[in-house]
C-alpha cells in the first residue's frame, strides 16, 4: 500500500453565538483543517485539527501542505 494523493482543506466554521474568555479573547469562528489520505489499493484515512477562533489556520494548512504532503507522497 502506497499514498497516492494527500488533500488538505481549510473551513472556517462561524459559531452559533460568540464566546470570550480571558484565554482566547472574543471567538466568533473557528478554523478547521482537515486531511485525507488516498492510496494506491483505494483506501483512505481523515483527520482533522483545529485552532480556537480564526487565528492560525491559514497557518497550519500551509505547514501541512508545504511541509508535511511532500514526505507522504
Amino acid at each position: 500500500m502506497k499514498i497516492s494523493n494527500v488533500e488538505v482543506n481549510l473551513y472556517q466554521i462561524p459559531l452559533p453565538r460568540v464566546l470570550t474568555d480571558s484565554t482566547h479573547g472574543v471567538m466568533k469562528d473557528f478554523a478547521l483543517i482537515t486531511v485525507e489520505v488516498v492510496c494506491d489499493d483505494y483506501s483512505t484515512g481523515l483527520g482533522y485539527t483545529y485552532t480556537v477562533s480564526s487565528i492560525g489556520g491559514h497557518s497550519v494548512y500551509e505547514l501541512i501542505k508545504r511541509d508535511v504532503v511532500p514526505l507522504l507522497i
